[in-house]
């Protein structure tokens, strides 16, 4: 009959494996606690406070940039609704009020594009919602 004594290099890899499996309860209980805090999450879309000045000023400069290049006279009345999307910049979708040239009030869709370094906007689409 013959007896299995393990070698120096199966004692010491047993010792690592069972080093690195076994959790020390005091380490656990020195780890720091984790704080769960609401952040805007990259890439969603998230309401935006329509009573917000720079809000009210993005959906004015809108209607500024549709007239340049639609030549239709709308006047900026106010920003009723939105939402924004945080990604290399911010993407907002504003529900705009403007009045026509015949005294007409009418609800329209903006998308804008914020960039984050520049601050430069671009006007992707000014469409009629209603």
């Amino acid at each position: 009959m013959r007896t299995f004594l393990p070698t120096t290099a199966l004692l010491v890899a047993a010792v690592a494996l069972a080093a690195v499996c076994s959790v020390s309860p005091t380490a656990a209980a020195l780890a720091p606690a984790t704080t769960v805090r609401p952040q805007l999450l990259v890439g969603g879309w998230k309401k935006i406070d329509v009573g917000n000045a720079r809000i009210q000023e993005l959906g004015s400069w809108a209607v500024a940039q549709h007239v340049s290049m639609a030549h239709d006279r709308l006047k900026f009345a106010k920003v009723a609704g939105g939402e924004k999307q945080v990604v290399a910049g911010t993407n907002y979708r504003l529900t705009i009020r403007a009045t026509d040239e015949n005294g007409e009030i009418g609800t329209y869709g903006a998308a804008i594009h914020e960039d984050a370094s520049t601050q430069a906007r671009k006007l992707i689409s000014f469409v009629p919602a209603n």
